[in-house]
């Protein structure tokens, strides 16, 4: 039930395999999740740097406008940085589930990821072409 897409390049006519739409979209979720985090945790960092001479420009982090903060909270940002980053651990962990169902409803975990057997890695690193194309 692997719901994997092969169709020929129209320009060089090879076979392109696309992924799931399920993971094709948890992967793009995961990516933002992070963004998310890394942004709003070197707000949280600049708080209270512990490494001296390590800084991050104000406008590289996520956490909410320097102003608006310190009238509301009196501070530069980190309740909102905490807010964002929390925000991103969700996102995270909603892309992990749906990735998680996804692949447990399609067989993938079963045929690709378990049981995973010496035997089965060094076959595959053995097989393995990083730099050419999947041929169907």
């Amino acid at each position: 039930m692997d719901q994997s897409s092969a169709s020929l390049h129209p320009a060089t006519g090879r076979v392109v395999v696309r992924h799931a739409l399920p993971v094709r979209l948890t992967h793009w979720l995961t990516a933002l999740a992070i963004l998310v985090m890394v942004g709003s945790g070197w707000r949280i960092y600049g708080w209270e740097p512990i490494i001296p001479g390590l800084r991050f420009p104000f406008w590289m982090t996520l956490g909410g406008a320097y102003v608006r903060s310190q009238e509301v909270h009196n501070e530069t940002g980190l309740a909102g940085a905490l807010q964002w980053h929390f925000a991103g651990m969700w996102l995270l962990a909603a892309s992990f589930g749906i990735y998680a169902l996804h692949s447990l409803r399609s067989g993938h975990f079963r045929r690709s990821l378990l049981p995973v057997l010496p035997p089965m890695i060094t076959g595959r690193a053995r097989t393995a072409r990083l730099d050419e194309e999947v041929d169907a």
